[in-house]
């Protein structure tokens, strides 16, 4: 959702806008709107910061108008949506996580790691942002037997990933 509206806004302005620099607006912003990011509406809109802000006009919430108000927007509803469905696979395997690991481009943003730590009370581990190649890298690399197994690849990663703070 968040790239979808960056690169809107870059359209927009023509200018280019950083991920940090949406954290940092996004911080400062107070709105508490919320979205419900698996509606359908989200999907693949003509225009996502339309669809964010038809959202919140529609249910009479305030609407984001900034780019820092869509940030946080956004960021808060991922957060309350990766916690309802942590909680749902809680349900469902009848146990309790106490981490959760974030791995792709949403894994850099501190703002949002911490906005997911306090709705879901998880501990929160920000792995690597390029998650999927990492991935393609491990499975050749069991192919080839440098790995035993999954779990020694995984824990391999896991070990990289502590070691360099979550890069």
């Amino acid at each position: 959702m968040l790239q979808s509206v960056k690169k809107e806004l870059e359209e927009r302005s023509a200018n280019v806008i950083s991920f940090d620099e949406l954290d940092k607006e996004a911080k400062e912003s107070c709105i508490k709107s919320i979205v419900a990011c698996n509606d359908k509406c989200f999907l693949a809109p003509s225009s996502m910061i339309d669809a964010v802000q038809t959202f919140c006009q529609k249910r009479k919430l305030r609407v984001p108008q900034t780019a820092g108000e869509l940030a946080r927007v956004i960021y808060e509803s991922l957060a309350r949506c990766y916690a309802e469905a942590i909680k749902e696979l809680e349900d469902i395997l009848n146990c309790s996580f106490e981490e959760l690991y974030i791995v792709g481009g949403g894994s850099k943003s501190a703002l949002l790691n911490l906005f997911t730590e306090r709705c879901t009370g998880l501990k929160i581990i920000a792995g690597p942002s390029e998650a999927t190649a990492i991935g393609n890298c491990l499975i050749q690399m069991l192919c080839n037997g440098e790995y035993k197994n999954l779990a020694e690849a995984r824990q391999a990663v896991r070990n990289k990933v502590l070691k360099n703070g979550g890069k």
